[in-house]
């Protein structure tokens, strides 16, 4: 191993060695850190709060340290009532759930903000100066409800890419056994890279897959930022990463032509798509350092369009292809939304079809219900009104989509429980003929996040999952062979969520899906 993890890394799964002095540590920073900040704050009527063995520490050590049994045991509290609160650090935070409230959550209201949170997160995952930061903060572009500028024909060109990906891999008539996500993990990961950042970046960087995954593997460590001290290998990892990002960038501002031909061009080898050029001139022109360029759109360009897309993708595959019913109703209506590529003659979508196809869209909807969880934080600037009780400012409110997803009262039908897959869940017939419907509220459905800063890179996150999954059942048939953990050996069982993506976005199978696949256009 190249780096070496820290004592509070071990302390967080990876070993035993330092618990107890780590666990000392730790409990000594979150009491003086309630100390300072909470003297001299203002008393208001609390709502109920989550029980705790050690008064403002207990609840911290687990949101931090095993985060999916402090979510089971706030789930199962929030079955009961609709806010909870408890203590992160020295704030006090609360969860939100309920319609209503969510709504009133992402509305804009003076009382409540997103960038304090935001920012910090963001500067913990990228590595962004503190100047840069504020450079970037800023900015307010990339909060609308239309795609960003520049990225119009992404979809087109990731449909090139991956199609490309798989052709060079598997040879026409011939069967490959694959482990679906590993698979997917390369295929996809390499599509999306082409796709937005070009070609230049693999000859600049050629290990640039392994650190993005590897920097995927830690990122959950450094999200919330825990001093550098305690997660050395972390931080480090991380700096790797968008060091070698930076490296890229360099040399892409230096080979580029900024007057020639490509400098209008929707997609160039060197930066590839138009946003990703225009976003690497708007940093280079508004003054940002060669390192935190490289963690912008490192974070931003390459793991922002892969870690979600790509589990998701994964588990519509294993759901459809573990449902022998599923794959042949799925096929017959792709069929509408084939086309043909005009200079070559070969079959692909034409993408605002294949995104209109109803029952592709039920699926694509009951994945992210099931297998994205997001824990959307807003900062509460101002004393804040909800469930009759009035939250302080500086306080932080949160609302578990995990919990809203899985609510049986908003997405239970008799014989189909909310906390399974059902493909059809999300169609109704219509004169004859199935159309897409939410089978739940807008409110208790947000994988991309809600309100003003919703995901920017949603809409091409759409296509990519859907034209991913409608490319591999289109142009391959497939076995499935066994289930296998993620050192290669079999596994008893079938995939759960990985509990270590809880509350973070995209979270893949726990173990993979070893298939046979033989292309058959």
């Amino acid at each position: 191993m190249n780096v070496t993890t820290s004592s509070m890394e071990s302390l967080w799964g990876l070993g035993d060695s330092y618990r107890l002095a780590a666990t000392t540590v730790l409990a000594l920073t979150v009491l003086l850190a309630v100390y300072f900040f909470g003297t001299g704050r203002e008393k208001t009527k609390n709502p109920p709060m989550l029980d705790e063995i050690i008064p403002f520490f207990s609840n911290t050590f687990q949101f931090a340290a095993n985060r999916t049994n402090f979510l089971a045991r706030t789930y199962k509290a929030l079955e009961t009532r609709n806010i909870l609160g408890f203590y992160l650090g020295g704030n006090k935070s609360f969860l939100l759930t309920g319609g209503q409230n969510t709504q009133a959550f992402f509305r804009n209201s003076p009382s409540i903000g997103f960038e304090r949170s935001f920012l910090y997160a963001f500067q913990n995952m990228t590595g962004a100066t503190p100047d840069d930061l504020a450079k970037f903060a800023n900015d307010k572009s990339g909060r609308s409800n239309t795609p960003l500028p520049g990225t119009e024909d992404t979809g087109n060109m990731y449909q090139q890419f991956f199609s490309e990906e798989m052709d060079a891999h598997f040879p026409l008539g011939e069967w490959t056994e694959v482990n679906m996500l590993a698979m997917l993990k390369l295929r996809m990961t390499k599509a999306g890279i082409l796709t937005f950042q070009g070609k230049r970046i693999f000859e600049a960087v050629p290990d640039i897959i392994d650190l993005a995954w590897e920097f995927d593997a830690i990122s959950q460590n450094i999200f919330f930022g825990p001093p550098k001290w305690l997660f050395r290998g972390s931080y480090a990892i991380r700096d790797r990463f968008s060091g070698a990002v930076a490296r890229f960038q360099d040399d892409a501002m230096e080979r580029f032509d900024w007057d020639g031909a490509d400098a209008e061009a929707d997609w160039e080898p060197v930066f590839g798509s138009r946003f990703s050029r225009e976003f690497a001139r708007w940093m280079r022109d508004s003054g940002f350092s060669s390192f935190t360029r490289g963690g912008l759109v490192g974070t931003v360009g390459i793991i922002a369009t892969n870690a979600n897309t790509i589990p998701v993708a994964t588990w519509a595959l294993i759901h459809i292809l573990t449902n022998p019913h599923l794959l042949p109703h799925l096929r017959s209506e792709l069929t509408p939304a084939t086309t043909s590529d005009p200079a070559t003659g070969t079959p692909k979508f034409d993408i605002p079809t294949l995104l209109s196809t109803p029952l592709l869209q039920s699926i694509y909807t009951e994945t992210l219900r099931l297998h994205v969880s997001v824990m959307i934080t807003r900062d509460v600037v101002a004393p804040f009104d909800v469930e009759g009780y009035v939250l302080p400012k500086g306080s932080i409110l949160q609302a578990p989509m995990g919990f809203a997803h899985l609510r049986e009262g908003v997405w239970g039908v008799e014989g189909h429980p909310a906390s399974e897959f059902w493909a059809e869940r999300h169609l109704k017939t219509v004169n004859g003929e199935r159309v897409f419907e939410m089978a739940g509220k807008g409110a208790d459905f947000s994988p991309y996040g809600g309100g003003i800063p919703m995901c920017p890179g949603r809409h091409f996150a759409k296509q990519e999952i859907m034209l991913t999954v409608a490319m591999l059942v289109s142009k391959f048939e497939f076995e499935f062979v066994e289930w296998v953990k993620k050192d290669g050996t079999r596994s008893d069982r079938p995939p759960k969520n990985d509990s270590r993506y809880e509350a973070s976005g995209g979270m893949p199978p726990d173990v993979d899906m070893k298939v046979r696949m033989k292309r058959i256009w």
